[in-house]
């Protein structure tokens, strides 16, 4: 994709070249009594020339904007991929392997990180172009007169040098600003899931004064990130400039006839190199400051994809018996559980007991598959739990817990969560659960709006509805 923007751009400027030659020569012929304008020894009338500088223009606006279409769909192609693939892997990993976050953070690698890698995306397609345009503008420039463009490349890779330290300081301050910012998106999104707690201690102040100075510093970053992006721009310009009135005082030396035409074309050639070249470099600059977010939604989705569940290819349809062999699984290096062992048979029940951090929740959230064990097995039916199919694990499986989370939707979308349920098993089974008559109380029953944290519920009722 990037190579056809590249290739459009080049023809683009192609033709703006030569209409930069087209239209100097024609503003020399207008001022002679011949009224004609002559190129590398042929002539050509003036009327001619106007109508094909015209027609080179068109060209140049038609080449130009198919690619800018490309490279913006391009991006868009990227970011709804990216999206896909980080909330697949977020779904298909195991929960309990899946570090542990503040909330918001998982957001904004969905929103703010994906939207950087797909701009950088676009960034690099302008690269290109820029690169490539550079080049097309070079090449009709050494065409009108060689000596000017050899000066020119030879003062560029002066020019280039004098740069490199600032585009590694932009690097440096992109790094930081990634950093800043996914702290900041944690503690955006811790505000909403305490709110509660701020306000039952009254504390709102001091956790404003918190959360400004974490925005403070993440602006901080912002503003160093944008700063060191637009002085290089600035730096670019004045060097160039500097090479531009160089080149043109080279040139100037020439006193034939066709030297002002030819002077005139190679100075608007050499002005659009170096807005060219400037481009080029707040590009380079943007793709800079974007490789971070490109580096950490790449080590998202690795550290997602290691963190998934074996699938299985066992289907059960039925529980007879539940078996635990010498049950281990630790967080990193600390240990949640160690060594437990049961057995239970189909109609059985069992509560476990202990202090808090004795590993009740690990334990059954093994049982739901929601990681692996770090040793021995779980088997059911004489079936090893990892080679049973998630389909069929969950199937047969339903947890509740002490703070059920609700999904944005009517009550009965709740119920049904995502699967397909009749309204008829949706009533039979909230009646079961005794919750029915409360739901049937509120004015719009079923339709009740429910949202992750708040609704008109209390927690043993979400309990229920759970």
């Amino acid at each position: 994709w990037s190579a056809a923007v590249g290739a459009l751009a080049f023809a683009a400027s192609l033709a703006e070249a030569g209409m930069f030659v087209v239209l100097t020569g024609a503003a020399d012929a207008a001022i002679r009594p011949e009224r004609q304008l002559e190129f590398r020894g042929y002539e050509f009338e003036l009327n001619v020339a106007i109508g094909v500088g015209l027609a080179l223009l068109i060209v140049k606006v038609v080449l130009a904007v198919a690619g800018s279409a490309i490279g913006v769909t391009y991006a868009r192609r990227v970011l709804e991929s990216l999206r896909a693939r980080l909330t697949n892997a977020l779904l298909e990993a195991a929960p309990l392997l899946v570090q542990a976050e503040k909330g918001g953070m998982m957001q904004d690698r969905l929103t703010t990180w994906c939207e950087r890698v797909a701009a950088s995306t676009e960034t690099f397609g302008s690269m290109v172009a820029a690169t490539l345009s550079l080049g097309a503008f070079l090449l009709v420039a050494a065409l009108v007169d060689f000596r000017a463009v050899v000066l020119l490349l030879l003062l560029g890779i002066v020019v280039m040098g004098a740069i490199r330290p600032i585009i590694r300081r932009i690097r440096h301050a992109a790094d930081r600003l990634r950093a800043e910012a996914n702290t900041y998106a944690g503690d955006v999104g811790e505000t909403a899931m305490v709110g509660t707690e701020i306000a039952a201690f009254g504390v709102g102040r001091e956790f404003g004064r918190s959360l400004d100075r974490s925005s403070a510093r993440a602006a901080h970053a912002w503003w160093k990130s944008r700063l060191m992006t637009m002085v290089l721009p600035h730096a670019y310009q004045t060097i160039t400039m500097i090479m531009l009135f160089v080149a043109v005082a080279y040139v100037a030396w020439d006193d034939s006839p066709a030297a002002p035409a030819r002077l005139g074309a190679v100075v608007l050639l050499l002005i659009r190199c170096v807005g060219l070249g400037q481009q080029l470099i707040t590009y380079r600059a943007q793709f800079v400051n974007a490789l971070p977010f490109v580096t950490g939604v790449r080590e998202e989705l690795a550290s997602l994809t290691a963190a998934r569940n074996p699938p299985g290819i066992t289907t059960v349809t039925h529980i007879d018996e539940l078996q635990i062999d010498d049950l281990s699984f630790s967080y990193s290096d600390v240990p949640a559980i160690q060594g437990v062992s049961l057995k239970l048979a189909r109609g059985a029940s069992l509560a476990v007991v202990g202090p808090s951090g004795s590993g009740k929740t690990t334990l059954a959230r093994l049982l739901l598959r929601h990681a692996s064990p770090s040793s021995g097995v779980i088997r059911v039916d004489g079936v090893d739990l990892s080679d049973i199919t998630e389909d069929s694990w969950a199937s047969l499986t339903a947890p509740v817990s002490q703070q059920p989370m609700m999904v944005t939707g009517s009550i009965a979308d709740n119920v049904r969560f995502f699967r397909q349920i009749e309204l008829s098993d949706v009533e039979r089974a909230c009646a079961q659960a005794g919750i029915l008559a409360d739901i049937t109380n509120l004015p719009a029953g079923f339709d009740t709006m429910l949202y992750p944290t708040s609704g008109p519920l209390s927690g043993g009722q979400r309990q229920r509805l759970a």
